[in-house]
């Protein structure tokens, strides 16, 4: 996880300054609420991409950032009852979406899947290119910022101060596997040790020769058990459809990720 500081005391600032009229550094408070504040804020945008920090379940509805309608109603309203079982077991999508926040939190179920290890993959096929960034946007990485954010707000209950979290793309990842750099590898434990990961775009190179897919496998196979074996969390967000490419998982992405895919109690979303 990045070092928040700076982020945090410029947030912590600007909170106090509006809601308090005095700086967070002179509150009295045992523990004060607008440094609580910035320091969620702050760990959701240095670890979720930009802007999907932004955004809440309301915001995952199946049109694009220019209004076009990419993802059907009914694939929408399937992904969110199984997003909510995870995040909130036993709510419905109008409970979640009609609950202010801070009643929602203690209804959550998040506690639960860390305790359990309780992973949860997204995929699809890539169909509908955006008109302007030419990137993909079906919800995919919304969801995995979705899951994330709600894992950061633990921080407000005991114990969840302690817990770390990290994202990281898969190509990058790969580069980590591969390297020998020490700086690298300082950012590559932190990483592997994150109570929550997102691993993003995860991809399959059709073309890799069976040596080099033999290779990442056996390294993705290396980081991924260490997690397994702990019980921490990983969310998989992949951009092809993992039911098609069963084998090819296992072959060119490791059986620990193969293991992921096929665990029924892996929670599973897919956006076609």
């Amino acid at each position: 996880m990045k070092d928040i500081t700076d982020l945090k005391d410029e947030i912590a600032e600007k909170l106090s300054a509006k809601y308090c009229g005095v700086s967070y550094k002179k509150c009295t408070k045992d523990k004060c609420p607008c440094l609580v504040a910035a320091e969620i804020k702050s760990i959701m945008q240095s670890v979720i991409p930009d802007p999907y920090w932004k955004f809440s379940i309301k915001n995952f509805n199946g049109f694009d950032n220019l209004g076009e309608k990419i993802v059907k109603s009914d694939v929408i309203k399937n992904a969110k009852e199984v997003m909510i079982k995870y995040l909130w077991d036993g709510l419905s999508i109008g409970d979640v979406e009609d609950t202010p926040d801070f009643e929602l939190d203690k209804k959550s179920s998040i506690d639960k899947r860390l305790s359990s290890g309780t992973n949860f993959i997204i995929y699809g096929n890539i169909a509908f290119q955006d008109r302007k960034e030419n990137k993909t946007k079906k919800g995919r990485t919304l969801i995995a910022s979705l899951i994330m954010k709600e894992a950061i707000k633990r921080r407000l209950n005991v114990g969840g101060n302690i817990q770390t979290y990290d994202w990281i793309s898969f190509s990058k990842l790969k580069s980590f596997l591969f390297s020998s750099s020490k700086d690298e590898s300082v950012e590559f434990i932190n990483c592997a040790s994150a109570d929550w990961l997102v691993i993003d775009d995860i991809t399959i190179n059709v073309n890799a020769l069976s040596n080099e897919a033999s290779y990442v496998s056996s390294r993705l196979d290396s980081f991924l058990d260490t997690r397994l074996d702990d019980k921490k969390p990983n969310i998989l967000v992949f951009r092809f459809d993992v039911e098609k490419e069963m084998q090819r998982i296992e072959d060119s992405l490791g059986v620990s990720v193969f293991k992921i895919v096929s665990d029924p109690n892996t929670f599973k979303i897919k956006l076609d």
